[in-house]
């Protein structure tokens, strides 16, 4: 199965996955508002229980989820920017 379909029918996006063991990523969960990072526990763990039963999002509720929104890698982006920066800054 395609991978963007595979998020689908399991209901995440693709930042979803980014690891929050990277300690860019881990600033900028922490750069989150609560509403945000709750939906993405709520995603995470409803993936996980699909994905354990064998089952799939209802296909209208597929539907409607963006795949590709870029919650995460925007703020990653910016975050990146200003430590590149800071070096040039340093020099």
């Amino acid at each position: 199965m395609c991978f963007v379909v595979y998020c689908r029918v399991l209901g995440l996006r693709y930042d979803d996955l980014l690891s929050e063991y990277d300690p860019e990523v881990k600033k900028v969960l922490e750069q989150l508002p609560p509403w945000e990072l709750e939906l993405r526990m709520k995603r995470l763990k409803r993936a996980m229980d699909l994905d354990v039963k064998k089952t799939y999002l209802d296909p209208e509720i597929a539907a409607k989820e963006d795949v590709w929104d870029p919650y995460i890698r925007s703020r990653l982006q910016v975050l990146k920017n200003e430590r590149v920066e800071r070096q040039i800054a340093d020099q």
